[in-house]
């Protein structure tokens, strides 16, 4: 990662798989995830956090960048960039698969009842 805490295409470093690990500690206790979250991010950082795979989420239902912008409050420039590493040509796949990292986290997770899954 960069300093920005962009990825650079460099192999996780030390400290990123150490988060992993802690996060995958908590994955089957909610609350712990909650309270480990919140005391590790401001909340600034997890309303961002939210935004960011909200928008994920509609772009890979098909919403255009535009509308994506204006429902999750992010600029386009950002979600252009989120669009090009969830549903364009940076996306992070597997060795056997064409699927990306967000694509195959985003099938799996639980759909609201009712959600259509459709574009807007």
């Amino acid at each position: 990662m960069s300093d920005a805490g962009t990825p650079t295409g460099e192999d996780d470093s030390p400290l990123e798989s150490s988060f992993l690990d802690a996060l995958l500690v908590c994955r089957d206790d909610l609350e712990l995830s909650q309270r480990f979250l919140q005391e590790l991010t401001s909340p600034r950082e997890r309303r961002w956090f939210d935004r960011r795979w909200a928008a994920a989420q509609l772009l890979m239902q098909g919403w255009t960048n535009k509308d994506v912008a204006q429902r999750v409050d992010l600029t386009e420039k950002t979600v252009g960039k989120i669009a090009r590493w969830t549903v364009g040509d940076l996306r992070v796949k597997r060795q056997d698969s064409e699927e990306g990292a967000a694509q195959e986290v985003f099938e799996r997770f639980p759909k609201a009842p009712g959600s259509d899954g459709g574009a807007a």
